[in-house]
């Protein structure tokens, strides 16, 4: 039996970044007329070197599975993420 004038509808949303040493993930919160920042959340997790561009954002699935040829024998060499590991049977 509220008022309708005082009920507030607020949608919060949340995006993640990936930056070289880590994640942060952005909490914002919409009413439809504005935009509020809640709250940054940092994560501690540098992009390990051997690793491609697609598994350091942890899209497996779309990993090519190696990384840049070296330049000396344009040779391509194995993406080291554990997720192109083979799997042991159980």
């Amino acid at each position: 039996m509220t008022d309708p004038d005082l009920v507030m509808q607020v949608s919060i949303y949340a995006f993640v970044l990936r930056f070289s040493k880590g994640w942060d993930t952005y909490w914002i919160a919409d009413t439809g007329v504005s935009r509020v920042a809640l709250a940054i959340d940092s994560v501690d997790d540098p992009i390990p070197v051997a690793h491609t561009k697609a598994c350091a954002r942890r899209w497996c699935d779309k990993c090519p599975g190696t990384m840049k040829p070296r330049s000396d024998a344009g040779v391509r060499e194995p993406c080291a993420c554990t997720c192109h590991l083979p799997t042991s049977p159980a």
